[in-house]
């Protein structure tokens, strides 16, 4: 509408106070907070000042859902139906250098503080822990044949690594411009990512959705058994999960078995039921229980629980994998390219780069301006005093 966002707010909450005290509803007023006037943000930019000087505050550069029409980057809740909320645009995925709150350094304490919880219905406790996502596993490192490239992979499962025959990136994995440019089918590859980037993640990740990939022309080599292994790039695997990149075991795993089939990659059994063997070429669907290790040369025998421990023992000695934990959680966007909105008390300087505001400096406050574009990004971009 073009209205000043500060008048439009007020307005709002005059009514929203005039309309409590006519349902006689009783506050104490002097302990009203308007959080979008400089005495309070002044604050808001006073804690983010504090989470910088403790590397809790940082910059880096990811992929956001953007509107072209409010120009601005929406959260995933913003996005409905691949349109945004407010001016029905197509929502596109842009790689953008955005702030961001490292809340995963907190983790494995958010984690473990779950239990501490008194009273809170189990529900809510279980679905706080799934939010976390915690996994623990190894990450494997592959190199690409003919390139000075390693891909790492992480697996809850690598007593299944002998099974290995494809890998799967991320389409907005940074390692997929190396692996690209150059090839052959570069051009189609561009398409398939500029399609797949399309989707939410949630539409990407649907059990009942049918995965989609694309082959690189590019090969790995199995760390173990000098094998050359395809690498894809599929839209069912997330960059913000483990590393972003996926070791396809089709024999033992639901999701790879589907993939596998569709697009005719070979099928490995490395590991057997107790009570039975496994013919690959009738498998109707993966085998993804414990059982025995086959297939996987000294490791053969072991059961899976113990190949678990002794194949990742072998990677460290080796120096091709290690032990690792990670999260479903991720770090907390912070970014918004909006006029109307608390300044990151950030100074952007072409001498000495980005330098944090004196405190004594605070608060930074919003810039005036008489008339303002329906377009929150639009009115951003006029304003280039502000860092964003």
């Amino acid at each position: 509408r073009g209205e000043s966002p500060k008048k439009w707010t007020m307005n709002n909450i005059s009514v929203s106070k005039n309309t409590l005290k006519l349902m006689g509803l009783s506050y104490d007023w002097d302990r009203e907070v308007t959080t979008c006037n400089p005495d309070y943000y002044r604050w808001t930019q006073w804690l983010f000042l504090k989470l910088y000087e403790h590397g809790l505050a940082y910059r880096k550069e990811a992929y956001v859902n953007w509107c072209p029409g409010c120009q601005t980057v929406l959260a995933n809740e913003q996005v409905i139906g691949g349109k945004c909320w407010r001016c029905d645009s197509p929502v596109r995925k842009k790689a953008l250098t955005q702030w961001f709150i490292k809340i995963t350094e907190y983790a494995e304490r958010l984690l473990k503080d779950i239990d501490k919880l008194e009273g809170w219905p189990e529900r809510v406790k279980t679905l706080q822990r799934n939010w976390i996502g915690k996994s623990e596993g190894a990450e494997i490192d592959f190199e690409v044949e003919g390139m000075n490239l390693k891909l790492s992979v992480f697996t809850t499962r690598p007593d299944t690594l002998f099974g290995v025959t494809f890998i799967t990136i991320a389409p907005e994995h940074p390692v997929v411009e190396k692996l690209i440019r150059g090839t052959k089918n570069e051009k189609k590859i561009r398409e398939y990512i500029e399609q797949a980037l399309l989707l939410t993640e949630i539409e990407r990740t649907r059990m009942d959705r049918e995965k989609t990939g694309i082959r690189t022309g590019r090969y790995a080599i199995h760390p173990f058994t000098g094998e050359r292994i395809e690498i894809w790039i599929g839209d069912y695997v997330l960059v913000s999960y483990g590393t972003g990149i996926v070791m396809g075991v089709p024999a033992h795993d639901q999701r790879d078995f589907e993939f596998a089939k569709k697009h005719g990659i070979p099928i490995k059994v490395v590991i057997r039921p107790p009570d039975r063997d496994l013919n690959p070429e009738i498998m109707e669907e993966a085998y993804e229980e414990e059982g025995i290790m086959i297939n996987s040369g000294i490791f053969s025998g072991l059961p899976s629980r113990e190949g678990i421990k002794e194949i990742t023992k072998y990677m460290e000695a080796k120096g091709i994998g290690r032990k690792k934990v990670t999260y479903r959680l991720r770090d907390w966007l912070v970014s918004r390219q909006r006029y109307w909105g608390a300044p990151i008390p950030m100074i952007h300087c072409e001498r000495c780069g980005i330098v944090p505001v004196p405190y004594e400096d605070l608060p930074v406050l919003l810039p005036r301006k008489r008339k303002l574009t329906s377009h929150p990004g639009v009115n951003l971009l006029l304003h280039q005093s502000r860092s964003s």
